[in-house]
């Protein structure tokens, strides 16, 4: 379903969840539906720009806001997402970290101490 979905809620709960990042590695734009929390990465990626914010005291007319967002700016929106989504994976994490070692001078791979 969500492959399929051009928007994927990202529904209040209680503490972290994966909404998001499953909104984010199934290609649907996420719609955050929760007042004060932080996006993944969002230190270093721009979530406006594969992601709407729907405040809690908006959510009665967030269909409306959604149908007003322009085809191109969803379209935008998408093909940001096909460029961060590799950045959701637990491979990001572990190439990023590699690179961090290397940078370092540390050593890597198997047996690496």
């Amino acid at each position: 379903m969500l492959s399929r979905s051009t928007f994927c809620g990202v529904m209040p709960g209680w503490g972290w969840s994966g909404r998001f990042e499953d909104a984010v590695l199934h290609g649907c734009i996420p719609v955050l539906l929760q007042d004060g929390i932080h996006t993944p990465f969002e230190t270093v990626l721009d979530w406006r720009s594969y992601a709407v914010r729907v405040p809690r005291d908006e959510i009665g007319g967030m269909r409306r806001r959604l149908l007003e967002l322009s085809p191109p700016a969803v379209q935008a929106m998408q093909l940001r997402l096909s460029q961060v989504w590799r950045r959701f994976t637990y491979g990001s994490v572990v190439a990023a970290e590699r690179a961090r070692a290397a940078a370092a001078g540390r050593p890597q791979g198997p047996g690496a101490a």
